[in-house]
Parts: structure tokens; C-alpha cells; sequence
């Protein structure tokens, strides 16, 4: 099946890596919205807590992360291999201001030589 057809069926499986303020609400969208979710993160304590059901993101509902998990929509990882088995990826990193007010981009670039081994 091709990946429009996944995207437009649900039936894609979503990969979220960095689950802050920014990825773990754009990941908990995903699930809402019918998809299948992996966060990964190289946290474990975030790990750990979302797979428990737990929230730490004050804008997100804590019953909703449980619901999620409970429905197996969304569940987190810091296994980056998970990538092979996932149709797309969003990539929610820090890129924090240098002192000239440049973003530090080496955050994302770490993370996509950590993962481009399994990307296809």
C-alpha cells in the first residue's frame, strides 16, 4: 500500500522523536487523529512515564495519555531502530538560540545520524 493511501486510511504508522513541549502534544495529535504512534526519546524517565500513562506537559490532559496508551495509539521508545518499521517521522528536537541569535541546529543533526541507518 502506498504511503498515501496509509496516511489517508490511518493505517501509517507515525514515529515522533523528542518528546518535549513540542513532541510529545504533536505525537498525543497524532494518536487523537486515528494514527498509530511511536515517540522515541533518549529520556527514559519521559520514556518510562508516558508508557505508564503518566504526563508530565501541563497542556495535555492526563487521562488522555492513559487513554492512548490504553488503545495502543501512542506508546514511546529510546530504541531508534524502531524507525525500519515506521512510514514517517517528525523530528521535534531542541534548537536552542546561539549567542549571536542563530539556532544550534546540531541537535537535529545529531539526531538524524543517529537514526539514518534505519530510515527508508
Amino acid at each position: 500500500m502506498s504511503l498515501k493511501n496509509k496516511i489517508i486510511n490511518k493505517e501509517a504508522h507515525i514515529g515522533v522523536i523528542g518528546l518535549g513541549y513540542v513532541g510529545l502534544p504533536l505525537a498525543v495529535e497524532f494518536s487523537k487523529a486515528g494514527f498509530k504512534v511511536t515517540g522515541i526519546d533518549i529520556d527514559d524517565s519521559k520514556v518510562t512515564s508516558i508508557n505508564n500513562g503518566n504526563n508530565y506537559i501541563s497542556d495535555i490532559d492526563d487521562s488522555l495519555i492513559i487513554n492512548l496508551i490504553k488503545k495502543k495509539k501512542l506508546r514511546a521508545t529510546n530504541d531508534t531502530s524502531i524507525i525500519k518499521e515506521l512510514d514517517a517521522i517528525s523530528i521535534c528536537v531542541p534548537t536552542p538560540l546561539s549567542k549571536v541569535n542563530e539556532p544550534d541546529v546540531s541537535y537535529i543533526i545529531d539526531t538524524v545520524n543517529s537514526i539514518k541507518q534505519y530510515m527508508h
